[in-house]
């Protein structure tokens, strides 16, 4: 293994310039300096060869929302080789390190989004959220019933509190998606786009939209609604843009019904995988969001496989709010899960139905089926890029 060291401002310049190689970006010298300050937020590793950075790796210290309560998250981003250096087995390393790195750092959770699926699931991540992006033409917006509440369009300096607020509320239903700062929401969210907000008659914000339009066509980057008058509200507003636009493009999460109540579109909507997960760290993950024990339930035994993770290979007892490692234990009673299987059912991306299915899991049927009973059932979603 080639030496991996801990990136400082001294390396900025490095660090630019590779990203700027492979993913195939120049940078103006005021976008170098905008970089060079979002760096300072992230824990940056690489690899040198002859004195010149040859890989490299970024983690974001992030907190995500998981039934119902905000963990510790480590997202990796910005994973890139000069082409020189590919295939010697520098990103495997630097992915090894990362998670070592991540659970000293107490995130026992990571998440990526994938140049290529396939490979950092040999890794231990395994897809968990996608996106539906929703094409369709001007002489397809059609007006629902007229709700009760209005909309107002916003700026984001007069209006990021109310945002929060609609934000913060809507993530609790849901697993993986990011706790914005503030500094999150000026920097990537809302900047250089429209925002609209629904509010119910009492002049509660109950929904929003973030959106372009630009060159007759509209572009709805972000879709949020925490009940159906807010949905229809969105919607509405979005019709009225009928004598503005010829086409219209709405990013949605997967299971949002608009899909269902709203859109009369055939052909045009395309479903994306846009997030992979992986538990760095189960013996914390499960102390931090236990299972659903009651007090006198027998305990549950799981054989977690992980080849990349030596302290999460081995038997977990599951009990009421504890979860500890043994050497062994009664029996052939363990249900036996990879590390990656484990990622996706836990975060509610398969059930252990789908994956016993599949073979995906192992062991007697009466403790799958006690598994199945104890997983929190909430649905996925990630909606940022990082």
């Amino acid at each position: 293994m080639m030496a991996i060291i801990q990136l400082n401002e001294s390396h900025y310049d490095e660090v630019l310039n590779l990203s700027s190689y492979a993913f195939q970006y120049p940078l103006t010298q005021s976008e170098r300096q905008e970089r060079a300050i979002i760096l300072k937020e992230q824990d940056i590793y690489g690899i040198f060869h002859d004195e010149q950075l040859a890989a490299k790796l970024h983690i974001y210290p992030f907190q995500i929302w998981f039934n119902g309560q905000k963990i510790e998250m480590g997202g990796i981003a910005g994973v890139a080789t000069y082409p020189e250096y590919r295939r010697q087995g520098f990103v495997k390393d630097l992915l090894l390190h990362s998670l070592r790195e991540m659970r000293r750092n107490g995130q026992s959770v990571s998440i990526l989004h994938p140049f290529s699926i396939p490979f950092y699931r040999k890794y231990g991540w395994e897809l968990f959220s996608y996106y539906v992006s929703v094409d369709f033409s001007v002489k397809e917006l059609v007006l629902m019933e007229e709700p009760s509440g209005y909309m107002r369009r916003r700026t984001a300096k007069a209006t990021l509190a109310e945002l929060r607020t609609i934000y913060d509320e809507y993530a609790k239903t849901y697993s993986g998606i990011l706790d914005r700062k503030d500094s999150w929401w000026q920097q990537k969210v809302v900047k250089d786009c429209e925002i609209a907000i629904y509010y119910t008659k009492e002049g509660s914000p109950t929904g929003y939209i973030l959106y372009q339009v630009k060159d007759e066509k509209m572009i709805v980057d972000e879709f949020v609604a925490l009940q159906h008058e807010a949905r229809l509200g969105l919607w509405n507003f979005i019709c009225q843009h009928d004598s503005m636009v010829q086409t219209i493009t709405i990013t949605l999460q997967e299971h949002d019904p608009l899909l269902y109540t709203c859109l009369h579109v055939k052909e045009r909507i395309e479903q994306k995988p846009f997030g992979m997960v992986r538990i760095v760290d189960v013996q914390r993950f499960f102390t931090l969001c236990p299972f659903l024990l009651k007090e006198n339930d027998e305990p549950l035994f799981l054989h977690v496989l992980d080849k990349q993770a030596p302290w999460n290979r081995g038997v977990f007892k599951l009990t009421e709010g504890t979860c500890t490692k043994v050497d062994e234990f009664a029996g052939n009673r363990a249900v036996v899960i990879e590390i990656n299987h484990l990622s996706a059912l836990l975060f509610g991306y398969k059930t252990v139905t789908d994956l016993f299915a599949i073979g995906a899991i192992n062991g007697p049927e009466e403790e799958v089926e006690r598994l199945a009973q104890m997983i929190p059932r909430n649905r996925p979603l990630l909606l940022d890029f990082f």
